[in-house]
């Protein structure tokens, strides 16, 4: 199944923080990554993840450096907080729309 682009974009940020938290990743890598552990559902465009990537560096959440023709992305303590955070969030905020929509209890 495909998602809707604005329920992707909403979690582009703990998607590719979580994909970096096992290792470091160049873009397409990352893209990669996302697609295969989602089963296919989750397919973000390259023309989407770079300016993810860049907004995700400039708030100190990941660093990048060159290695041989391609840029790789490392996920930072303060990145791995922010991952961290998000997990918590996520699993409170699908429980509650379980509850909200007739699914199970919190």
């Amino acid at each position: 199944m495909r998602f809707r682009r604005e329920l992707l974009k909403g979690c582009m940020t703990t998607l590719i923080l979580a994909a970096l938290r096992d290792r470091p990743q160049y873009a397409n890598e990352l893209r990669k990554t996302i697609l295969e552990r989602s089963a296919g559902a989750f397919a973000i465009p390259s023309g989407s993840i770079y300016p993810c990537l860049h907004r995700l560096e400039k708030k100190g959440l990941l660093i990048s450096r060159e290695e041989g023709l391609v840029r790789v992305y490392l996920l930072t303590k303060k990145g791995g907080q922010e991952l961290e955070y998000s997990l918590r969030e996520w699993r409170l905020f699908s429980r509650a729309m379980d509850v909200t929509l007739g699914g199970e209890g919190i």
